[in-house]
């Protein structure tokens, strides 16, 4: 974790952005094995900004995925949903092999929630 935040204050000193958004996506996935899940979605949220900065979709998309996922189990099922939908967007868009098994994942996920969510 020291390594990560090391790295992520090199990045902002050289004013890499691209660093940075990869540096916070890492950062995040530590947080988020150690349980910190508040501090790993703000890590993502920040890699999010980044990334759109950037215009880099495919970072958007991955860090829009792990936002999705975090603040669905946190219980923040709309917001989650919407990040998610955002990731799904993405692969659709590209073709990307994931989309399908996505989708799935997303429409499981749904039907758990459907009593919650709004029409």
């Amino acid at each position: 974790m020291i390594y990560l935040e090391q790295a992520l204050q090199i990045n902002l000193e050289l004013a890499d952005k691209q660093g940075q958004a990869v540096t916070l996506g890492h950062l995040a996935a530590a947080l988020e094995g150690l349980g910190n899940i508040s501090a790993a979605i703000d890590k993502y949220e920040q890699r999010l900004r980044l990334a759109c900065e950037l215009g880099d979709r495919r970072s958007e998309a991955m860090a829009a995925w792990n936002l999705g996922k975090l603040l669905e189990l946190q219980g923040e099922v709309e917001r989650g949903f919407a990040y998610l939908e955002m990731c799904l967007n993405y692969e659709r868009d590209t073709s990307d092999p994931a989309y399908e098994q996505d989708q799935a994942l997303v429409q499981r996920l749904r039907a758990r929630h459907s009593g919650k969510l709004k029409g």
